[in-house]
């Protein structure tokens, strides 16, 4: 209650009412005996109050009482923006009515603008292991306005990440970047993509790739298979191998070819007698070794290479061998046909693709890359190292050759690749085969087709003008 003094020297009464609700009353308690009022009684309907006074009162309600709610709100400051990204602001809120602003009060703590990360940087993923994988990365440019506290690495086989996805993190960031991450228990060989999110405490930014964008772990290789040494000439010795059992979890690019003339191979020998050749993985499953010492024993073993590096090597089966003359490879294309006159039958072949060993010079058993021919030579070594000076042409109509079905001059050795058998039983087929003579003597006959005498067909014609081939 105040009281304020006017000029004719009344009073006027200022009443406000703390208590909730409306329901106030003024009236006066009792007067004078000159009829001046000298108490006021106040009433609220539970307590009752009593004010004097020396003359009479006039009454009047100024405002009806109001019940406020409780005054809270919130305030976006700017609304539209401005603010440093990271930088503390101190904030503080008055209250306003009719009378004016009241007191402040003050935030507690500094608050600053912040939103997620950005994306991480620097993301490289490499291979760790046979199962495992290992992501390299740095952190972001932008880390929202608040400190990056943790990453999250994901990975998947799935490159769109919406399934077969693996999580891991890494918060133990006090050491400094760049951070890693090793993902283990993965599959040899599988393709996993990788992607890396930076976390502060508005959560996680968007993901930042790795690159390459996928690895599979992998290995160095295991040993070749199937290692083995041919001698194919008194200057060369020719090594097969074949594929890895395992590839270590990726392709296969190269073999290496290792020869010396000690097992060690850590001789003090020098090329040709000590040296090594790297040849494709795609295309070659043999290789020659050219310029070597005749009767010299070498050692021989070869390995291979994928990404991860070269894998053991395999020492051949046998492990050595000596160059020296051979006698020559089988003739190859054999073929047969009906000759121009009843009882003839033409007969051609070429000479040797494959040394007498069976193991091609290069490139494949089924595609045979030619021998190297030897200094000073004109064929090349699949002859054995000497020339073919001769032909054993046989013909029957056994397939098998056996002694007692061959007819009268049923072999001719000939000094060219081709021959017409004569004066043969008109309307029987005859099979026939090839064998190729060199100082060395004679190679092992080829009755087939093709172009490495490993067909199916036996080469064979009937003694007409009919062209025909049987399959056994």
């Amino acid at each position: 209650m105040s009281r304020r003094t006017l000029a004719n020297n009344a009073y006027v009464w200022s009443i406000t009412f703390m208590d909730a609700g409306d329901d106030f009353e003024l009236a006066a308690a009792n007067t004078g005996l000159d009829g001046s009022v000298s108490a006021i009684q106040v009433k609220n309907g539970i307590h009752t109050s009593t004010l004097t006074a020396e003359q009479a009162l006039t009454l009047d309600k100024v405002q009806t009482g109001v019940v406020h709610g409780a005054c809270v709100g919130s305030l976006v400051m700017p609304s539209v923006g401005g603010l440093v990204t990271g930088q503390y602001y101190y904030g503080r809120v008055f209250a306003y009515n009719q009378a004016g602003y009241g007191e402040a009060q003050t935030a507690l703590t500094p608050e600053k603008p912040m939103v997620v990360p950005g994306r991480p940087t620097g993301v490289v993923l490499e291979v760790y292991d046979a199962t495992s994988l290992k992501v390299i990365f740095n952190p972001p440019t932008d880390d929202g306005g608040d400190a990056v506290d943790s990453y999250l690495v994901q990975y998947s086989t799935d490159p769109t990440f919406s399934s077969n996805v693996g999580n891991v993190s890494v918060v133990m960031l006090s050491a400094g970047a760049p951070f890693y991450r090793v993902m283990p228990n993965l599959f040899t060989g599988v393709d996993y993509y990788v992607r890396v999110l930076a976390h502060n405490s508005q959560g996680y930014g968007l993901p930042q790739s790795s690159s390459p964008t996928y690895e599979h772990p992998y290995v160095e290789p295991s040993p070749p298979t199937s290692v083995k040494i041919g001698v194919t000439s008194d200057t060369m010795l020719t090594v097969g191998f074949d594929y890895p059992a395992s590839d270590g979890g990726d392709n296969v690019t190269q073999f290496k070819i290792e020869w010396d003339t000690a097992p060690s191979f850590a001789s003090l020998s020098t090329s040709p007698d000590r040296g090594y050749a790297v040849v494709s993985a795609s295309t070659e499953r043999s290789y020659t070794i050219e310029y070597l010492t005749t009767y010299k024993t070498y050692y021989v073993r070869v390995s291979a290479l994928n990404s991860a590096g070269w894998g053991q090597p395999r020492v051949a089966d046998p492990a050595s061998a000596v160059p020296s003359l051979q006698v020559p490879g089988q003739p190859v294309a054999l073929a047969a046909s009906s000759g121009t006159h009843d009882g003839y039958i033409n007969i051609r072949w070429n000479s040797p693709r494959v040394p007498r060993h069976g193991i091609p010079c290069g490139g494949t058993l089924s595609h045979p890359a030619r021998c190297p021919t030897p200094v000073g030579a004109t064929d090349d070594a699949a002859d054995g190292g000497a020339e073919i000076t001769s032909y054993l042409v046989e013909w029957s109509i056994d397939p098998s050759f056996s002694a007692a079905q061959f007819d009268a001059g049923s072999q001719q050795v000939v000094d060219a690749t081709a021959y017409t058998a004569r004066n043969l039983t008109y309307g029987l087929r005859y099979y026939t085969r090839v064998a190729a003579w060199n100082i060395m003597g004679f190679s092992a006959f080829c009755a087939h087709t093709g172009n490495t005498c490993l067909g199916d067909s036996l080469a064979s014609a009937l003694t007409s003008n009919s062209i025909s081939t049987f399959n056994v």
